[in-house]
């Protein structure tokens, strides 16, 4: 199902028994079963969630460099891009580093890697 919306003047959803129906400046342009309405709203909620997340790649990389910067094993995003950014942001921004004076600059930024070492011989 393909709606193309060139300029949205009324937008309404309306609920007719178990049907749902989609009006656009007053024509009915999507009548669906409830069911079908659910999965429609999910997968709009979840590109509206990464839509979102798009639109704002900067804060949510510059949130998740305080993040790292103050030790958090943690990132707000799940885009490679964002991550590789914020990253950067932790180890390089000037701007953090007199916001977060408390963390010398010198300090390493990733993930620490627990090494399984060989047992030590015993004498």
């Amino acid at each position: 199902m393909q709606v193309i919306v060139p300029k949205q003047v009324e937008f309404r959803v309306r609920q007719e028994g178990d049907r749902v129906l989609l009006i656009i400046n007053g024509q009915c342009v999507a009548d669906l079963e409830w069911k079908a309405a659910e999965v429609l709203w999910q997968a709009l909620r979840e590109k509206t969630r990464r839509a979102e997340e798009v639109a704002k790649a900067f804060s949510v990389a510059r949130d998740s460099a305080i993040l790292l910067r103050a030790g958090a094993r943690m990132v707000l995003s799940g885009s490679r891009k964002i991550i590789a950014e914020a990253v950067k942001m932790a180890g390089h921004d000037r701007d953090l580093r007199r916001f977060m004076p408390f963390i010398k600059s010198q300090e390493s930024f990733g993930h620490p890697v627990v090494e399984k070492l060989p047992p030590k011989e015993m004498l």
